[in-house]
C-alpha cells in the first residue's frame, strides 16, 4: 500500500510541476508518468484522466489548506478573530507553498475553476470557503456591519488583495512574514466594514 501512495505522490507533484509550467492542455499524461518515473498506464490506476488528475490535484490542495485553519476557526471568539485567522492561514500558506499557490491560480483562472465558481454562486456546489458563513455569523450576532455589496464583490476585496500578494512573494519583490501577513489582514478586514 505504501508503494501505491508514493507512486500518487510522485505523479501528483510531477503533474502540479508540469500543469503549472505548461498550462492544463500543453502537458500530456505521458509526460506526467514519464517525469513521475511511472509506467504510462498506471496514472490510470489512481486517475480516470487527466480532468480527473486535474480535479483531484486541486481538491487536496484546497482540502489542505482549510484543514490548517477549520480547527482554529471553530474555537475563535469574535467574527473578526475567525476572519483573522481565515486569511493569515490561507495567505501563509500560498507563501509557503508557491508551486501549490500556482497551481491554484491556474485552477481558478481555468474553465474548470469557473464552472465551479459559476455551481457555488448558483447553489449547485456548496461553498468550502468558510468566509460566507464567517460574515453571515457575525451580521446576526451583530458583530460587524458588513459594507452592503453583492456578495462576490465581498470575496474579490478579500481575495484580490490575498491572491496579488501571495503572488509578489512568489516572484521574490516582497518578503511575506508574520507581522506583514497580519497587518494585511487587518486592512482586508477594514475594508470590509461599514
Amino acid at each position: 500500500m505504501k508503494e501505491r501512495m508514493s507512486k500518487r505522490d510522485k505523479i501528483i507533484k510531477s503533474a502540479m510541476m508540469l500543469l503549472t509550467k505548461h498550462g492544463f492542455h500543453a502537458a500530456p499524461m505521458s509526460r506526467i508518468s514519464q517525469k513521475a518515473g511511472v509506467a504510462a498506464g498506471t496514472i490510470y490506476t489512481y486517475f480516470k484522466n487527466k480532468d480527473d488528475l486535474i480535479e483531484a490535484i486541486f481538491i487536496e490542495l484546497r482540502n489542505e489548506m482549510m484543514n490548517l485553519y477549520e480547527k482554529d476557526i471553530l474555537e475563535a471568539k469574535t467574527t473578526k478573530d475567525k476572519f483573522i485567522i481565515f486569511y493569515k492561514s490561507v495567505l501563509g500558506y500560498m507563501a509557503e507553498n508557491p508551486l501549490h499557490f500556482r497551481y491554484l491560480e491556474q485552477y481558478q483562472n481555468s474553465p474548470y475553476g469557473i464552472s465551479l465558481r459559476r455551481d457555488t454562486l448558483s447553489g449547485k456546489e456548496a461553498d468550502p470557503s468558510p468566509l460566507s458563513g464567517i460574515f453571515q455569523e457575525g451580521v446576526a450576532k451583530k458583530e460587524i456591519e458588513i459594507k452592503d455589496l453583492p456578495n462576490q464583490v465581498l470575496m474579490a476585496h478579500v481575495f484580490g488583495p490575498l491572491i496579488a500578494l501571495a503572488r509578489e512573494h512568489a516572484l521574490g519583490f516582497i518578503r511575506l512574514d508574520d507581522k506583514t501577513i497580519l497587518m494585511s489582514a487587518e486592512a482586508a478586514w477594514d475594508s470590509l466594514r461599514k
